[in-house]
């Protein structure tokens, strides 16, 4: 029998399968995610209606924390989708 949690979290992720709700997935660049780039590739793939932004660069580097690694430019990116729905 699966946990609650993961029942939870399958519930959840097969919503936003069925949805046409706007989405955002954020990673950031270098990041935390080894394979951001494909991770992106792979939602996009999966959910209707995403869009995939990276935060950071090689001169602005993300790791765990992107908020405080770059705030600006994540403010910024989340601002551009809203104002984008």
């Amino acid at each position: 029998m699966p946990s609650p949690q993961l029942e939870i979290f399958q519930n959840y992720a097969a919503f936003l399968r069925g949805t046409e709700l706007a989405k955002l997935f954020l990673h950031g660049v270098p990041g935390t995610l080894p394979n951001g780039e494909q991770v992106a590739a792979q939602l996009q793939n999966e959910l209707p209606n995403l869009e995939t932004r990276a935060v950071g660069s090689a001169h602005t580097p993300t790791y765990h924390f992107i908020q405080e690694d770059a705030p600006v430019e994540l403010a910024v990116t989340i601002d551009e989708f809203i104002r984008g729905l």
